[in-house]
């Protein structure tokens, strides 16, 4: 008898000690996969300052970035995520992918960019430029995305 407590102790015991690591881990973010779609200099100007947009599918893009590519075989599972730096003075302006997945806490998608200025005095094309990136994002239970730069700064922020 002491032999089959012994057992069911250390068996619940065990269990306890799974259960709690699987809640630990239920808090740790999830990773959404991204791709880059296009990364453009001169895109489609829907405002004169930093924005995003996410659309469910391809034919929601089209309809608002005409001029843009726009993948038509996405799969279903998957959404676009078009970031925009605005009007931009002169060239030298960019924005790029800092890690290839979205961080997911709670209920906020947070993706990381590199964006770009150019350095204070450098040469550079003096016409007006929207740079934008075009990102190919998994899609989940989601109800804000939050977009980074390098230094933390929020450049946009999508309510869903």
């Amino acid at each position: 008898m002491a032999g089959l407590k012994s057992k069911l102790a250390a068996i619940l015991t065990v269990v306890l000690i799974v259960s709690g690591c699987l809640k630990i881990a239920g808090r740790l973010p999830a990773k959404l996969r991204l791709k880059v779609i296009s990364a453009e200099s001169h895109c489609p100007s829907l405002s004169k300052t930093s924005s995003a947009l996410w659309f469910e599918n391809p034919e929601q893009a089209g309809h608002v970035l005409g001029g843009m590519k726009i993948p038509a075989d996405l799969s279903p599972n998957n959404g676009l995520l078009f970031i925009s730096m605005g009007l931009q003075p002169s060239g030298g302006f960019s924005i790029s992918l800092a890690r290839p997945t979205a961080e997911l806490k709670n209920d906020t998608a947070f993706v990381d960019v590199l964006w770009q200025r150019p350095p204070p005095g450098s040469l550079v094309t003096q016409a007006l430029t929207s740079p934008c990136l075009l990102l190919e994002m998994e899609k989940a239970r989601f109800h804000t995305i939050v977009i980074r730069d390098q230094d933390g700064n929020i450049r946009a922020a999508i309510k869903n």
